[in-house]
């Protein structure tokens, strides 16, 4: 989950008097991924290559990380990147999905998720859900209303907001992902 190697790939000399110059990077992940950087900018007369691309290194693995989560939102099934992550964290894949999700009002983003949400029901505690997420009780319960709404909206055309409230009065407890 980081990068293994790097390499300044292109010192490109400065353009004029202008202090700007084009540089290239090359980064290799842990799974022999090689991620291309170029900046270029202004840099001061006396730029060490090599130091930028030391630095640029936690930037690269904070973007590859964040971007393996937006990439999870948008899968057709995100389980799969939740349980084989390359660049972020199973905790960090699921808590950005379920928290998009939780903001989201779309069935089909619900029914993408679902496989994510039944894998979570079977095997953590509510606990372990509301830490995992970092959610209150009430905010699972609406979680919970999202992911019976996809079976119950279909087949009696009932609200979140009435699926939250036969899930708080103990109506819908069991299969919620049904």
């Amino acid at each position: 989950m980081s990068i293994v190697s790097s390499v300044v790939a292109e010192d490109g000399a400065e353009q004029g008097n202008t202090g700007v110059k084009f540089i290239r990077f090359e980064f290799t992940d842990h799974e022999g991924v090689v991620h291309t950087h170029f900046r270029y900018k202004k840099y001061p007369v006396a730029t060490n290559a090599e130091a930028e691309r030391v630095s640029l290194i936690p930037e690269l693995e904070s973007i590859l990380d964040e971007g393996e989560q937006k990439q999870a939102w948008f899968a057709d099934n995100p389980l799969d990147l939740v349980l084989t992550p390359s660049h972020s964290t199973q905790r960090k894949i699921a808590r950005y999905v379920i928290r998009r999700l939780m903001r989201s009002d779309e069935l089909e983003d619900i029914r993408r998720c679902k496989p994510l949400l039944k894998y979570m029901d079977a095997n953590l505690t509510d606990a372990q859900i509301r830490t995992l997420l970092g959610i209150t009780a009430a905010q699972l319960v609406k979680l919970r209303a999202k992911g019976a709404a996809v079976f119950t909206t279909t087949h009696s055309g009932e609200t979140f907001e009435q699926i939250e409230d036969a899930i708080r009065a103990g109506m819908i407890v069991e299969n919620w992902y049904a």
